[in-house]
């Protein structure tokens, strides 16, 4: 903005956690959730809340992936997909900024703030829990998964190489 005149626009980085897998479980078929312990030699799935109860889970994390586990199969999610969870009901708080009110949470590093009247926040508070969904995977396996994941950034870490450029995790 220069002088008040609108020059561009303006995009949101949606930036969650834990990282949510769900879809169905290609060794069996049935419908499941977890988090990066998805991709482990021996993937940790959860397809129940007691399968959530048995785990070493912090009680945070294990609310939320009892809340995947009730929601998410509403859905009718084909295949496996990956995507960070924004909130569930107990995150969402109001909070007023310079005298406006804002739907707020805090799901990692950034607190995110949705005016109060606004169509989001109307969306947020009718919602059950809240994930952005930025992956999706394909094959017979949750290995074959992961090494499409691995050979995927080693080809981007040699073209990053081929410009020069460093890639920090």
């Amino acid at each position: 903005m220069l002088k008040g005149e609108h020059d561009g626009s303006v995009s949101v980085k949606w930036d969650g956690a834990p990282a949510i897998i769900a879809g169905t479980d290609p060794r069996d078929g049935k419908f499941f959730v977890g988090t990066k312990g998805v991709f482990n030699k021996n993937p940790t799935v959860y397809k129940t809340a007691a399968d959530v109860n048995a785990s070493s889970a912090p009680s945070g994390l294990a609310a939320k992936l009892k809340d995947a586990l009730k929601y998410l199969p509403e859905l009718g999610i084909k295949g496996v997909i990956q995507g960070d969870f924004l909130y569930s009901k107990s995150d969402l708080s109001t909070t007023t900024i310079k005298g406006e009110k804002y739907i707020t949470f805090h799901p990692n590093t950034i607190v995110y703030a949705v005016p109060v009247n606004s169509q989001g926040a109307k969306d947020i508070k009718k919602s059950k829990i809240g994930i952005v969904w930025h992956t999706t995977y394909n094959g017979p396996s949750f290995v074959i998964y992961e090494s499409f994941l691995w050979s995927k950034s080693l080809r981007l870490l040699r073209l990053l190489k081929t410009f020069g450029l460093k890639m920090q995790c």
